[in-house]
Order: structure tokens, then C-alpha cells, then sequence
């Protein structure tokens, strides 16, 4: 079984050291938020709606 987690959790931590604390503590999965209620501390819509960010 892979372990995740959902990114907000860690809002108050940029992005680049969010995914290395998660790494470092072995979670496999980021789940981002992406706005509404949970927020977009990680995630700016109106910055590239062109790019997608893709995880496996």
C-alpha cells in the first residue's frame, strides 16, 4: 500500500521543501489543492493555464 498525503496540510511550507519533508518521511503521493475551500497554497490557477502538473 502507498502512503499520501493532501499537500494543504502543509500550506505554510513552499512547495520544493512541502515535497521534501513528505519524501523524506517516505509518503508516496501528493495530493495538491487547487482552491475552494481547502486553498491553493501550492497551486496558482492564473500562473501558466497552459501547464499541468502531473504526478505518478
Amino acid at each position: 500500500m502507498k502512503g499520501g498525503v493532501f499537500a494543504v496540510v502543509f500550506g505554510a511550507l513552499p512547495f520544493e521543501k512541502m515535497l521534501d519533508y513528505v519524501q523524506s518521511v517516505g509518503v508516496e503521493a501528493v495530493e495538491i489543492g487547487c482552491g475552494g475551500y481547502v486553498g491553493d497554497a501550492h497551486y496558482d490557477e492564473t500562473a501558466g493555464r497552459g501547464d499541468a502538473l502531473v504526478f505518478f
